[in-house]
């Protein structure tokens, strides 16, 4: 139902970091791994973890499939799935919800370093096991910042195995709820070299 309280010691946090970075690769750097890249003195990835555990998630995962020792540092690393690695984003989510020990997963790309302090509270009071709740702000959705109920794994499995990836196909198919939040420029996406500089 709508408007309900997701209690914070039932969510595990996840970190999306396990996509190939194509975007940030060059000449100088052709294995760049984006959550290993440093931002403000320290990786993305450690970043990205404290927040989450700002946000008082009861445990932590980070969602990557390559430089897994790397990661590890970070904490506990999942890959994706058997049989779905590199079938984008949601291949991760579903990590997340297969692996969840908690009934509520909390979700965020490791490329989007300071998010808004409230995200989690907004979000789970807008989150229902039936529908997950992603943030979006005038500029756009940001689909991956994202709370979503265990019991959608088995449903989020089954439309990934048919071939489906996109990430709003699948928020459409579950009737996501849309929480909006002003834009701020903590809400830049550091994918490509230009939003570095």
């Amino acid at each position: 139902m709508a408007g309900s309280y997701v209690p914070v010691a039932r969510v595990q946090g996840l970190i999306l970091a396990g996509g190939q970075s194509t975007r940030m690769r060059s000449v100088q750097r052709p294995g760049a791994d984006k959550g290993l890249m440093i931002w403000q003195g320290r990786p993305l990835v450690a970043q990205a973890g404290g927040y989450m555990r700002s946000q008082g998630v009861s445990s932590l995962f980070i969602s990557a499939n390559r430089h897994l020792l790397d990661y590890a540092r970070h904490g506990p690393v999942l890959t994706d799935p058997s049989g779905l690695l590199g079938s984008g984003p949601l291949a991760g989510v579903l990590a997340g919800l297969l692996h969840a020990p908690a009934d509520w997963l909390f979700v965020v790309p490791v490329d989007v370093p300071g998010l808004p302090g409230d995200l989690l509270q907004r979000l789970a009071a807008r989150a229902s096991p039936q529908h997950p709740a992603h943030a979006r702000t005038p500029a756009g959705p940001h689909p991956l910042c994202l709370l979503v109920h265990a019991s959608q794994a088995p449903a989020l499995e089954a439309f990934l195995r048919t071939g489906q990836r996109r990430v709003q196909a699948w928020l459409g198919h579950v009737q996501a709820r849309a929480v909006d939040f002003q834009p701020e420029s903590e809400w830049r996406n550091l994918n490509a070299p230009a939003d570095w500089r």
